[in-house]
């Protein structure tokens, strides 16, 4: 028992310091994902708009 848990105290900082880094780099991909996701909205609503002021502009005859 003695050795199981010395091999445990020896293994579980780095386990720790693994799942840190895990959840910290998946909110990180999560977050740059969202971010893209909006900007993508944002080009594809900043498009439209600029694509109607242009038919509005020139309407055709």
């Amino acid at each position: 028992m003695g050795t199981a848990m010395a091999i445990f105290s020896t293994v579980a900082p780095s386990i720790g310091v693994g799942a840190i880094f895990f959840f910290v780099i998946r909110a990180v991909m999560r977050a740059d994902r969202r971010e893209r996701e909006y900007l993508r909205e944002l080009d594809r609503l900043e498009e439209e708009k600029a694509n109607s002021e242009s038919r509005d502009s020139h309407p055709e005859s």
